[in-house]
Parts: structure tokens; sequence; C-alpha cells
């Protein structure tokens, strides 16, 4: 199967169609009043054309009226300068009086005016907004935390995500694929994960924050004079006066944070099979330097395949463009290689990494680690992974339908597209036997990190931090279906410091300046976070996470 062709015929338009049925069963549900909202809409936007107006004239008024005192402050310099002379005093006396009667009279009234317009279109439009919102709430309520995995769920059946991330998914990676979660979980905190199966087989997309120390330049300055004798022109000497400012800086560390976001599958097959590739310049490029770059680089792995000094066992395949596009030349493998990437998986491949219109084209860092598959895309960095049933600031409701045709969309698109080099492979699409589940699912601890990341970090954080925030789960323990953490907030305090750094400056003498700069040390707090598995009407927008409710 082909990804790129399948989803262009295929999988697009039955997403769509899942997608419009749901939101129509969604509308017909809520029993939305749409004429209605449709009326409130068009008043919101009026009053709103109304304010910006009201604004831009609020905006005229300060203007002018600073205008006149430039105007005014010009003018008394200027006859200062003359020594006021009496045409001069006249003219600013007239300017005074009739710009003045023009602000007090005219231009003021109108500016408090303006300000109360102003403030009472804001508070009409504030409870406009208000009111279409509270309306469409039965309609956010259609949507849980699940609604977009179970689409896709739908739209294509060999993907079944969980209800949310579980100990026992982590443990199968761990204890049966050989995975290291210790290397990913250190110095990092989940901020969201989506787990599952693929043809059986198990996958997690996580969105982590990851800490690090940095580099940070301060700078300092120092403004010098002295004076120097000179000889003029007739003779005479006369002292002249010279300024500069000295400029100093150090470098310290400091914490940075940033995020990064994954996608790890496992599968049996090949279990001795490593490699890596990255994306290439060579995808969707054609032209003559384009192929002259391509042969030069054919020719580059033909000599790296005849080097018979060095321990590779490199064998190119048949198939020269997937060799170039693919640059997998780092295998470990032949044979498993060739078991993974059949003529028909190369041909896909090749296929995947030239589309750049259906899909994103050659965007993905592909290693293989035996039986441990890790994808960095491109396009995944840019997708939000939260599918939180979130109720928006949007009061129209068109727009509301738009928002969710367009996120919903988005996000089927780069989850399917981030499985497509997968898909390439046909012995990964094999049905793996199945495995039964416990009864009481045990909550794994990116899963707490997850939750406790979502109720936001400045509940847990130490308050001398200064800086953002990991929460990392450092204890846990579930009895039945409630789970207990202790959430550790891991952040840091500044403490300003002063560095002095000698400089020369053009005076010939060395002078100190002083470079104030923040010295940071870890602080650390401990909270507890309890959690249950929610059935039914426990599940609502304001207190669940998936199928997880927070126990306050």
């Amino acid at each position: 199967m082909n990804p790129v062709s399948h989803f262009q015929s295929t999988l697009r338009g039955r997403f769509h169609a899942y997608l419009e049925d749901f939101l129509a069963r969604a509308v017909q549900t809520s029993k939305i009043d749409r004429r209605e909202n449709a009326r409130l809409a068009k008043i919101i936007r009026h009053n709103e054309a109304l304010l910006r107006h009201a604004e831009r004239g609020r905006g005229w008024c300060v203007f002018f009226i600073i205008l006149f005192i430039i105007f005014a402050g010009v003018g008394i310099g200027f006859l200062y300068r003359y020594n006021f002379p009496n045409v001069g005093i006249l003219f600013l006396c007239a300017y005074a009086l009739m710009g003045g009667g023009w602000i007090f009279l005219g231009l003021l009234p109108k500016l408090r005016h303006l300000d109360a317009q102003i403030t009472h279109l804001t508070e009409i439009i504030q409870q406009l907004i208000h009111e279409a919102i509270s309306k469409l709430i039965p309609f956010y309520e259609n949507f849980s935390w699940n609604t977009l995995t179970n689409l896709i769920e739908k739209t294509l059946p060999e993907i079944s995500f969980d209800d949310f991330l579980k100990h026992e998914r982590m443990t199968e990676l761990n204890e049966r694929y050989n995975f290291n979660f210790s290397d990913v979980m250190q110095q990092r905190s989940m901020l969201y994960t989506h787990s599952g199966t693929f043809f059986g087989y198990p996958f997690i997309f996580y969105n982590a924050k990851r800490f690090y120390w940095g580099e940070e330049t301060y700078t300092g300055t120092k403004y010098i004079t002295w004076t120097t004798r000179e000889r003029t022109a007739n003779g005479r000497t006369r002292t002249v006066f010279h300024s500069q400012m000295l400029v100093a800086s150090v470098t310290k560390p400091c914490p940075r944070f940033v995020e990064e976001k994954r996608f790890i599958f496992a599968h049996p097959a090949t279990p001795n099979l490593s490699f890596s590739r990255e994306p290439s310049s060579f995808a969707g490029k054609s032209g003559f330097f384009a192929n002259l770059r391509r042969r030069l680089k054919l020719r580059k792995l033909k000599r790296f395949e005849a080097n018979l000094t060095d321990e590779s066992n490199y064998t190119m395949v048949a198939n020269e463009d997937f060799e170039v596009l693919f640059n997998a030349s780092n295998r470990n493998h032949e044979v498993e290689f060739r078991m993974l990437f059949t003529p028909s998986a190369q041909q896909q491949m090749v296929a995947l990494l030239n589309d750049t219109t259906v899909g994103y084209g050659d965007d993905f860092l592909y290693v293989k680690e035996k039986m441990i598959t890790l994808l960095y895309s491109a396009h995944l960095e840019k997708l939000s992974f939260s599918t939180e049933p979130y109720v928006l600031k949007m009061y129209d409701f068109n727009e509301v339908l738009k928002h969710f045709r367009s996120r919903f969309t988005d996000f089927f698109r780069s989850v399917y597209f981030s499985f497509a080099p997968l898909y390439t492979i046909p012995l990964y699409q094999e049905p793996a036997p199945k495995h039964s589940e416990p009864m009481i699912p045990l909550i794994s601890n990116w899963e707490m990190e997850s939750i406790a990341n979502w109720q936001g970090e400045s509940r847990y954080a130490h308050p001398e931090s200064s800086t953002e925030n990991l929460l990392c789960v450092t204890e846990m323990k579930q009895v039945g279906t409630h789970a207990s953490a202790k959430i550790t907030a891991i952040g840091f305090r500044g403490v300003p410091r002063v560095d002095v750094e000698y400089v020369y400056g053009r005076d010939g003498k060395l002078h100190s300046v002083s470079v104030p700069w923040i010295e940071y040390f870890d602080v650390r707090k401990e909270s507890t976070l309890n959690v249950h598995l929610g059935l039914g009407e426990e599940l609502s927008t304001a207190s669940c996470r998936r199928t997880l409710v927070i126990d306050d």
C-alpha cells in the first residue's frame, strides 16, 4: 500500500466523512439555535466595529493634543533663542489662545465622550460574548479527550489508541522490546502523551519539556572622560575633552527549557538491525544540478560499498534512488535490512520522500535500534498533542465549526504521516498476537506528569523559583482505581551577582567595569497528586483528563 496515494484517494475523504457526521450529530444533539447565534454574532461584530472607530477617534484626539504641546514647546524655544521679539510673543499668544480653546472646548470633551463610549461598548461586547459562548456549551459537551483519537481509529482500524498511557504499556516496551526509559526520562517532564498499538504493536507519541544548562552573556558599561592638551594652528594650546563608553561582558551558566516531540514504535522483526537516517537534500528535487548532485552522492555510496578496509558490510540495494534518498549506509545487518525494506517497500519509501504536496515529504529522522524505532518529524514538532475538549473563546458558531474542522483534519494528517514510514514496510503490517490486559490498569508516571503539567506548573512550583519548572514523578502508588504520585517541581532561583572586568580605554588606562549577572540555584518543592479512573458522568471538561479524574 502506497501511503501517499492511499491517503489522497481514500483516507482523507473517509476521515472528512466521519468528522462531518460527528459534527452533524453534535449540532443536532446540542440543539444550537444557529439563527440566534448568527444574530448575536452580527451584533457583536457591529459593536466591535463601533469600538474600533471610537478607539481610532480617541487616538486622533490624543495625537492632536500632543502635537499642540510640541509646537508650543518649539515656539517657546524659538522665541527664547531670539530674546522673545514682540511679534513672536503676539503670534505665540494667538496660537495658545486658539489652540487652547480648540483643545478645552473641542478635543477634551470629545475625548471624555469617547472614553465613556469605549467603556460602555467594551462592557456590552463582553456581555454579548459571554451570552453567545454560554449558549454553545451544550455543543462542546459532545467532545471528550478521546473524540479526535476515536475518529482516527474509525478511519484507520489498524491503529488503536489507549485511553491514557498505562504502566503496562511502558513495561511492555521495556521488558519485551528492551526500550530504556531512563534515557528518555532524564531531565524531562511529560506534557502530553498518546499511546496505543499499530497492527497490535505498541507505540507512544510524547511531548516533553527538557532541561539543560545553557549559557547567557551579560554586559556592563562604564562611561569615562579625560582631557588632553593640543596645539592649535596659530601656536596656542587648548584643552580637548574626550569620552568613551566601555563595555565588558561575562558568560555564565543559565537554565534552558525546550520542548521535544517524539514517536516511539516497537516491533520484534529484524531484532539485530540498527541504523539511522536524516532528511536528505535530494528529495523532491529535479533539474540538471539536482541530478548532478545525485550522481555524485551515488558515486560516493558506491565507493563506500567497494571499500573493503573498514568493518562495514554495506551493500547497496538495486534501487539506487532509495539508497540516495533514504541514505541508511550505517546499517549493521544487510539481510535484516532487506527483510524490512523489500523492493516494494523501497519504491513506496521513495514516493513518500519525494512527495511534498499530499504529505510532508522528507522531513523525518528515522532511527532503528534493534526492536525500537524512533521517528523525529519536523511536522510533528508543529503539532499540538493536546486533545483537550476545551471551551473555545469563539462566539460565532460558524467559526467554531471551522476551527474544529481545521484542527481535527490537521491532527489526522500529521499523525498519519508520522506512521507513513511504517506503512511502507509490509512486515510491520502483519497483525500481532493479542495479549490480555488487566481489568484495572495501572497509571504510568508519564501520564501523572502530563496531568500535573496540564494543571499548570504554577500549582506545584517552589515560591522562590524564577524560571520554568520540571514537574517530575518521584514516587507513585496505586490501589485499585485510585493512584497517588509525589510531584517534585524542579526550578531555579536567581541570585544577583556582580563581576568586575578590566577594560583598556582609549585614554591608555585600565578601568574596572561592573557586570551584573544572575547565578542560579535549584529549588524543589514536593506536592501530591491524586487521581482515579473515572466512569460515565464523572468525566467533565473541568475535572477530567481522558478517563482520569483529579481528586482535589
